[in-house]
């Protein structure tokens, strides 16, 4: 009969506090993947590559991206 032994798992570390939180991403550069893709996928398809968003659209889309930034930055700085 054999058993296997149990490997000891390292302990996890601490999350980080959110002034951490916050000095992380006041570092980030602008072109970031984290400021520069969505935080949830579309909820509609855009227009085919290529052909022009019409400018009403291009400017809700920016107006969500910019509410979702701001109130992930007012969560962040509630959160101190």
């Amino acid at each position: 009969m054999s058993s296997k032994a149990k490997r000891v798992l390292p302990t996890r570390p601490e999350p980080p506090s959110a002034e951490q939180i916050l000095a992380d991403v006041r570092g980030t550069h602008p072109s970031d993947p984290v400021f520069v893709l969505p935080a949830e996928p579309p909820q509609q398809h855009g227009p085919a590559p290529g052909c022009a968003e019409p400018a009403a659209e291009q400017r809700e889309r920016l107006y969500r991206q910019i509410r979702a930034y701001v109130g992930m930055n007012q969560r962040l700085e509630h959160s101190r």
